[in-house]
């Protein structure tokens, strides 16, 4: 019967009475199989392949047999990889794998084994998986998608990758956690997450509602705030809202009645100066720095309300309503005042004295003694009828008094209208008004009407005194009269009229008039004694008349005559000059008009027309166009023609007096703004261009390529190149590109031209990498310099150095023919290789190993001749029974009776070996080829049974247990014998430990048809493939343990050590579904999200923090707070039955829907000083002043880094910002006090402010930093101004904690 293979692990089975005598092969390869299913492999996917097929070779090694499988390679997409058995397409393997997915790429790989079901693994995962070997139909299954195990204790992580992963808990898996891909933990149902024991836990109580209940308190710590997103709800009719560590702040619900702040606790609002309270049992008190707003449509008070400031109704039509039946009202008409309803009555002091509305339009102030008006001014619009008579030394005003006679004083000369103090503004008096002065009236001033006023007759109006006056001294003549001197002030005096002066004008102001007329001419007071204008006054034009002359000089040698109608004319031959002597034009012959310059002479325009000839005797040069036809020599030839289109032909050619050449120095174009610039050769279609669009040079041939190109400084030759000359290259680098190397010279020298004694290596690298770690090294022939020997190497070098040596990796083999010495001192050193190298043939090419030490190994049984090795000099022990040669299979050796080695023949089939007590033979077995006994003892010698090299299968069988004593207290399992386990039995008091004897192993416990149940791998990692449920408890002992869900374990449960659990990130803790969970969005934000509800049951909810609700906050109980309540914008605070009772406006004006009682006397925060005590900001305030004990500026400190206070003081050496109180720092340096900033004092993100550093009188302060808080822009250190005085301000930026960003110095002043 021939053998067959199995189908497991493709062992093959002998067929019985075949491989007689050579069986023993067959069962030492299948034990090494067998070993081989236990081990690790890995096997390689062709790069980017989509399918890889694993087919496990019949009898022969694999590396797809082995129990941990590894695949790598690199993948771009997913593999699918196909495992079967003996040949592809066999899917009988009925066998477990633990399987990694080490490619490359992040690609997953699909294990299949027939039709059936698959296995995907993603990139860096590992699964236990097993083939159930069902044939065409076969499937590959997750060994550990359920694992049910009792205790488990995980010393680091526990992950669970799958995205749908469940954590079980119960014998019934009554409470799940679920984990919900890249969200978070789902708790199922209604189940608890409890805390200390049942009292303490949270639950999704029902759809949309999260409770979190406390046996007697709830704790919700965050370093910043809590927020609650909707409705927070205290259900107890009892219940406490508590603030401040010690609860010195409570507001408690009243059943059906309201919230109590206890005590006399106020209610602030934006900052503590807006409050409310009850400073006494029974009184109320709403206290504002400005104002209280009591937004509502009726505010009613059943007892007495005290407003210790304002109290404002803030309805348009708002009514203050008084008595039992609101008799009398006093409504606000919106933006005129307050109505006092029907003809009521305000009273004052009795009912005799008061206000009212007698009528229609009629208002009295009725009393019944005496109506007594006191003020500054007494305003009243409209008439004013008195029947009596106005007494009184006051002020009487109104817009208009009406007198029906006049208005006389009671005396004359007894009163004055009007006092020193209050002037009238304006006396209107009709036309033709007098008003007459002197007893007598003998001094009038008369309105006429339409014109003016008339003083009478020839009276004076005098100024000063009786000598300085105007008057009309005639009919028709006003004169002004000085006794010394009249002055007019103005910045023009306008005199409509001839001014007839018989004096002189003297003074330096302006004369003007429209006209100023001289009979004979304007004359300075002395030659060069005066001037028309000033430097600050032009005169806007001078016109002179026909042929008028401007005569220049004390002789009048330069004129400049008006030619009428045509221009002026400068006289003979003057110049007229610019700037000096050099520059000028003037007329140097009759009809000639010379333009000189001693340097140069620049006419800008955008057109210049010469309608003539030019001469030029120098050069020309023009910047813009030179507009004609032709440029022709004096002979009239035409030597150069312009085109319309701008093209020039030069008649005779263009010869240059360049020495060499035809043509000089020439530029085409500009800078920034070139042209192209073609040249011809005799031959049509040769030319030369250079294109300025592309900035390169073209040599074009005839069939139109480019033969040459040059483009920045690089030269691209696209036909062939011949040298006929030397070709010299003195770059760094010369490359040539080409398909073939032809070199005709039959030498090739390196390092040419050294003189000095070498130290390069010389040589020829052949690079086939760049020798990184992924490509083969580099091949090199060189002269290796410092060993002074030719060697062919391994270099990672890509093209070496030239000025040190090659880095030699190793030494690259070489194959030659024969090597022939020119004499015997070829080897006359010795052959050498490297430690631990290799002397070999091509067929085994490390037939002789040389370690280090000189210890020489041989891969074969080396061959000696008869009798050269002597029996001395065989070590003991030397000679194994592998190393026997010429033993015929079978035979036994053992010692004769000579006390020589003999070999005992090979016994017969089935035959056991027996001993006479002095010799061994061979025997028919009494009965069958096993041994039966009731005990074996061997005493205390080892017994071994099989060995390495024949050992077959041995079973133990028996009838009852099979019981191992080891007194050692270890059992050892080997394999080929190495150690692969132990079994420790005394090595740890009170525990049996199970030890592997390779690091690298894991150890693996299958189920009985081969499915993995758990993995302990070398990492430590404890793997489950499939579920895990846990009988009792669940402990993870490391202080950091991380509990992973997910196959990418993207949620995580970290045990932060004596705190508690830290989910990972933003991920959610979920509770029934996915609308229920708790998370953190942010860093020290903690979210509790649910769709209806969050019930939080407990004695007392201690909140320590920030309390930021976006809905409704209804509590049944009192709500105690340390800190501040804050609302939305235009939000409340109310009760059940009034929920809007406090309106907060957004700029914090605080509105109360019901009364507002205060007892303060005035006011509640007016000027307010705050003795020996410091205002610590907690958020913005805006403040008038702030001065503390003696008018002196007072310390502030503010939280939240808005500093706006500066520091000015000298910077002593080493100098400290303290940014907690200062964000300006003043700073004097010098060059015996230079400054060194240090680490900064309780500096905040986001602040900012400057330095100002101040040098003394004597200068040369510097400024350095001691330590890396500080970031300088643009380098590391900043450099001052070092003169006396000199000023520099640095800016400043706190980005975080320690670290401060320093600008650029900027230079404010030379000096203080």
């Amino acid at each position: 019967m021939a053998s067959v293979y199995t189908n497991d692990l493709r062992l093959e089975e002998i067929g019985t009475g075949e491989q007689t005598g050579t069986w023993g092969n067959t069962t030492n390869t299948n034990l090494e199989l067998i070993a081989e299913a236990f081990s690790y492999g890995t096997e390689a996917i062709t790069t980017n392949a989509d399918t890889h097929a694993t087919v496990i070779a019949d009898g022969a090694t694999d590396e797809g047999r082995s129990f941990y499988l590894k695949y790598t390679g690199t993948l771009d997409s997913t593999c699918t990889i196909t495992i079967s058995a003996g040949s592809a397409g066999t899917y009988t393997m009925s066998k477990v794998w633990v399987i990694e997915n080490a490619t490359s790429g992040s690609q997953d790989i699909t294990i299949t084994s027939g039709s059936g079901s698959n296995v995907t693994i993603k990139a860096g995962q590992t699964k236990m998986l097993y083939t159930d070997g069902a044939g065409a139909g076969g499937a590959v299954v997750d060994a550990f998608s359920t694992l049910s195990v009792v205790d488990l204790f995980v010393d680091d992580d526990l992950k669970l990758q799958s995205d749908a992963a469940v954590l079980g808990f119960g014998a019934d898996n009554d409470v799940t956690l679920t984990h919900v891909a890249d969200t978070g933990l789902l708790l199922n149902s209604t189940r608890q997450l409890q805390f200390g024991d049942s009292a303490s836990y949270i639950q999704q109580s029902s759809d949309g509602v999260l409770r979190i209940d406390g046996e007697a308190t709830i704790d919700l710590n965050a370093s910043t705030a809590v927020t609650v997103s909707n409705d927070l709800k205290l259900d107890s009719d009892s219940a406490v809202l508590g603030f401040g560590s010690d609860n010195d702040v409570t507001l408690t619900h009243v059943a059906d009645t309201a919230l109590l702040l206890n005590g006399a606790i106020k209610l602030t609002f934006r900052d503590s100066a807006l409050s409310v309270s009850s400073s006494t049992d029974g009184q109320l008190d709403i206290d504002a720095d400005t104002e209280v707003e009591i937004t509502t449509p009726l505010v009613e008070m059943s007892a007495d309300a005290t407003v210790g400031d304002d109290l404002t109704l803030k309805s348009d039509a708002s009514v203050l309503g008084f008595g039992a039946d609101t008799d009398v009202t006093l409504t606000h008409v919106a933006d005129t005042g307050l109505l006092l309803n029907s003809s009521r009555q305000l009273q004052f002091g009795d009912s005799g004295t008061y206000i009212y509305q007698s009528a229609d339009g009629v208002l009295d102030l009725v009393s019944d003694t005496e109506i007594e008006i006191n003020a500054t001014t007494i305003d009243i619009n409209g008439a004013v009828e008195i029947s009596g008579t106005i007494t009184g030394a006051s002020t009487l005003q109104a817009t208009t008094i009406t007198a029906t006679t006049a208005v006389v004083p009671d005396a004359s000369d007894g009163a004055a209208l009007g006092t020193t103090s209050l002037e009238w503004s304006d006396l209107y008096l009709a036309d033709g008004a007098v008003i007459g002065f002197g007893a007598d009236q003998d001094v009038t001033l008369t309105h006429v009407a339409d014109t003016g006023l008339l003083l009478s007759s020839t009276d004076q109006l005098q100024f000063g005194d009786s000598g300085t006056y105007i008057y009309q001294s005639a009919d028709g003549v006003l004169d002004l009269v000085s006794d010394t001197e009249i002055e007019i002030n103005a910045t023009t005096i306008d005199m409509n009229g001839n001014v007839d002066i018989s004096g002189t004008i003297t003074g330096a102001s302006t004369v003007q008039g429209t006209v100023i007329t001289a009979t004979t001419g304007f004359a300075p007071d002395a030659s060069d004694g005066a001037y028309l204008g000033t430097s600050s006054l032009q005169f806007s034009d001078l016109f002179l008349a026909d042929g008028a002359i401007l005569n220049l000089g004390d002789d009048q040698d330069v004129t400049l005559t008006h030619v009428a109608d045509t221009g002026v004319l400068l006289n003979s031959s003057r110049q007229l000059q610019f700037g000096d002597s050099g520059t000028y034009i003037h007329q140097s012959a009759d009809g000639v008009l010379d333009l000189v310059s001693d340097t140069e002479i620049e006419i800008n325009a955008t057109t210049i027309d010469i309608n003539g000839a030019v001469d030029i005797s120098g050069n020309a040069l023009v910047s813009g166009e030179v507009q004609t036809a032709t440029i022709a020599y004096t002979d009239g030839d035409n030597a150069i023609t312009i085109a319309d289109g701008g093209g020039i032909t030069a008649a005779n050619g263009i010869t240059s007096t360049a020495a060499g050449n035809t043509f000089g120095a020439t530029v085409f174009g500009s800078a920034g703004s070139g042209v192209d610039v073609t040249f011809y050769s005799a031959t049509s279609g040769d030319h030369m261009l250079w294109d300025a669009s592309d900035e390169k040079l073209v040599i074009i041939g005839t069939d139109g390529q480019n033969a040459l190109e040059v483009t920045d400084g690089n030269v691209a030759i696209t036909d062939n190149l011949t040298v006929s000359g030397d070709l010299t290259v003195s770059g760094s680098t010369t490359t040539i590109s080409t398909t073939n190397l032809t070199v005709t010279d039959p030498l090739i020298k390196l390092a040419q031209g050294t003189t000095a004694s070498p130290t390069n290596d010389l040589g020829i690298i052949f690079t086939r990498g760049n020798g990184s770690s992924s490509n083969t090294a580099n091949r090199a022939i060189l002269w290796d310099e410092s060993a002074d020997i030719f060697v062919f190497a391994n270099t990672n070098d890509e093209a070496g150095t030239t000025t040190g040596n090659v880095d030699i990796d190793d030494y690259a083999s070489i194959r030659v023919g024969a090597i022939t010495a020119d004499d015997a001192s070829l080897f006359s050193g010795g052959i050498k290789v490297a430690n631990d190298g290799n002397i070999g043939s091509a067929g085994d090419t490390d037939a002789m190993a040389i370690s280090s030490s000189g210890v020489v190994t041989f891969s074969q049984v080396p061959l000696f001749p008869n009798d050269t090795i002597e029996t001395a000099d065989i070590q003991d022990n030397a000679v194994t029974l592998a190393k026997m040669a010429g033993l015929a299979r079978g035979k036994i050796i053992y010692g004769d009776s000579n006390g020589d080695p003999a070999a005992l023949a090979v016994g017969s089939a089935n035959y056991i070996l027996t001993s006479d007590g002095t010799d061994i033979s061979w025997a028919t077995p009494a009965a069958a080829s096993s041994v039966a006994a009731d005990n074996i003892s061997v005493g205390d010698a080892a017994i071994t049974i099989g060995n390495g090299s024949t050992s077959a299968d041995i079973t133990i069988d028996s009838g009852a247990d099979v019981v191992l004593d080891a007194a050692g207290g270890n059992i050892e399992f080997k394999d080929g014998g190495t150690l692969q386990l132990t079994l420790d039995m005394d090595g740890t008091a009170g525990a049996q430990v199970i030890q592997l004897g390779v690091d690298s192993d894991d150890l693996i416990f299958k189920q009985y048809d081969g499915t993995t149940v758990l993995t302990l791998d070398d990492d430590t990692t404890v793997k489950v493939a499939t579920d895990l449920t846990v009988g009792d408890d669940l402990t993870l002992l490391s202080d950091a343990a991380v509990l992973g869900f997910g196959a990418d374990t993207d949620v995580t449960l970290t045990h932060v050590a004596d705190t508690g659990l830290l989910l990972n990130s933003t991920m959610q803790l979920q509770f029934n579904d996915a609308s229920q969970y708790i998370n953190a969005p942010s860093a020290t934000v903690l979210d509790i999200n649910a769709t209806d509800e969050i019930e939080l049951n407990a004695t007392l909810a201690d909140i320590n923090a920030n309390l930021d609700v976006s809905g409704t906050y209804t509590g049944g109980g009192l709500m105690t707070t340390g800190g501040n309540i804050v609302i939305p914008d235009a939000g409340n605070i109310g009760s059940a039955s009034d929920t809007d009772a406090i309106a907060i406006a957004s700029d914090g004006v605080v509105t109360l829907s019901q009364g507002l009682t205060s007892t303060a006397a005035s006011n509640t925060l007016g000027a307010t000083s705050f003795n020996d005590a410091n205002i610590t900001n907690v958020g913005d305030i805006a403040l008038d002043s702030i001065t503390s004990d003696g008018g002196n500026a007072a310390a502030i400190t503010f939280s939240q880094g808005v500093v706006p206070n500066t520091v000015t003081e000298a910077a002593s050496g080493n100098y400290t910002p303290d940014m907690s109180r200062y964000t300006n720092f003043i700073l004097t340096v010098s060059n015996s006090n230079n400054c060194t900033l240090q680490d900064p004092t309780d500096e905040v993100a986001g602040q900012s402010g400057i330095f100002v550093f101040i040098q003394d009188g004597t200068g040369g302060g510097t400024l350095s930093h001691a330590d890396d808080r500080y970031f300088v822009a643009g380098g590391t250190s900043i450099t001052l101004s070092t003169g006396a005085n000199a000023i520099d301000i640095v800016p400043y930026f706190v980005q975080a904690d320690g670290k401060i960003h320093l600008g650029a110095a900027q230079k404010a002043f030379s000096e203080a």
